[in-house]
């Protein structure tokens, strides 16, 4: 079961505007993050993200932010998927795919937020 804390939204529609973001693409698959104005019930930003050029089937995804880590089963088979997640404040978010043949992939995003504030300093 997924904690209240995460809402993933698994869907094959693809919709709205893209946002530029760096993503550091590790083994193969990309994320570009799209635009929305949707809260979580702590008022911080969901998360729309658009996973590209996966391999093959997973069995599971691991998130991790600067200060909290999830682990949970996750079944996908297409190459694309439509993801939503609500995670709080960040500054960089890895996505860590697990295959079912046992290879990993991983990508991260760097928050817009956290790097205007860094151009600031």
């Amino acid at each position: 079961m997924i904690s209240n804390r995460i809402r993933i939204r698994l869907s094959l529609a693809f919709t709205v505007l893209f946002f530029a973001l760096s993503c550091e693409a590790q083994s193969g698959f990309s994320v570009t993050l799209l635009k929305t104005s949707e809260l979580d019930s702590n008022h911080h930003p969901e998360l729309h993200l658009l996973l590209t050029g996966l391999r093959g089937p997973t069995k599971n995804l691991r998130v991790q932010t600067d200060s909290i880590t999830w682990d949970f089963p996750w079944s996908w088979k297409t190459q694309t998927a439509d993801i939503w997640l609500s995670v709080g404040e960040w500054k960089t978010l890895t996505l860590e795919l697990t295959y079912v043949d046992g290879d990993r992939a991983s990508a991260t995003l760097r928050s817009p937020m956290s790097t205007n504030n860094d151009q600031k300093k």
